[in-house]
């Protein structure tokens, strides 16, 4: 697929010109493409905005004015015209200018609603595991360093306290310690073992691994695995937040 051919998709996903089958072709490309998912999500973003760029005549000028600085030859070089008017090219070479501002850094002058964060919806439960009466040391060292964000420090007690016993205590603050430290994959082996059981951290579990995508910005996959987390659960109203702002 060339540029163009890409931009074209593109386009017509925002105008909603997919038939069904290509959605569905169309997201499973979007999620095992990591780049392309990025890139479409800049597209989207640009021409949500680029409406409203152009509204003033200005706005035009400084935009055009930006990307030429920046050395792009995409912008059809038309002279002012008297009366304001929107300039007209093909729309495949928004797509193009996107790519440009990605490559440079700067998509965030379009950007006034930037894309959902992992820090702005993450919520780490406090570890308390230590038993009535118990002197277990190690259990008290992993509370302490888990509860002062010690992560690496907590990821190893953990795994000691997981040689000693299959618990999902255990093993939910471990797939976070790993989190917390961008061992995704690790993480994610963590939380979709939880996922599948049934223990009561099935779907705080896949609430996390939605995070841990989202902090890769793999906004696709955390919205599938949101979609998982039923109305019953305790952070449903958080991931249907987050699916909104992913939209």
């Amino acid at each position: 697929m060339n540029s163009e051919e890409k931009y074209l998709l593109f386009e017509r996903y925002c105008a909603n010109e997919l038939s069904s089958v290509e959605l569905e072709d169309f997201k499973r490309l979007l999620e095992s493409n990591t780049a392309l998912e990025e890139e479409f999500a800049v597209f989207k973003e640009f021409t949500r905005h680029f409406e409203a760029v152009h509204q003033e005549k200005k706005d035009v000028e400084a935009f055009k004015k930006m990307l030429d600085n920046a050395g792009t030859t995409y912008f059809a070089k038309e002279k002012e015209k008297k009366k304001a008017k929107v300039i007209s090219f093909p729309f495949w070479k928004y797509g193009v200018a996107a790519s440009i501002l990605v490559i440079l850094g700067v998509f965030t002058f379009f950007n006034k609603n930037h894309p959902p964060e992992y820090k702005d919806f993450v919520s780490i439960p406090e570890l308390t595991i230590t038993e009535r009466q118990s002197e277990n040391k190690l259990i008290k060292a992993t509370e302490m360093a888990f509860n002062s964000k010690a992560y690496a420090d907590a990821e190893k007690l953990l795994e000691g306290l997981l040689e000693e016993t299959e618990n999902t205590t255990y093993q939910f603050y471990y797939g976070i310690s790993l989190l917390e430290q961008n061992k995704h994959q690790e993480a994610s082996t963590v939380f979709l073992s939880l996922y599948e059981g049934t223990s009561v951290y099935k779907y705080k579990a896949i609430w996390f691994e939605a995070l841990n995508q989202l902090k890769q910005k793999k906004y696709s996959i955390s919205k599938s695995y949101l979609e998982k987390i039923p109305s019953t659960a305790e952070d449903y109203k958080k991931a249907r937040s987050l699916l909104e702002a992913l939209e």
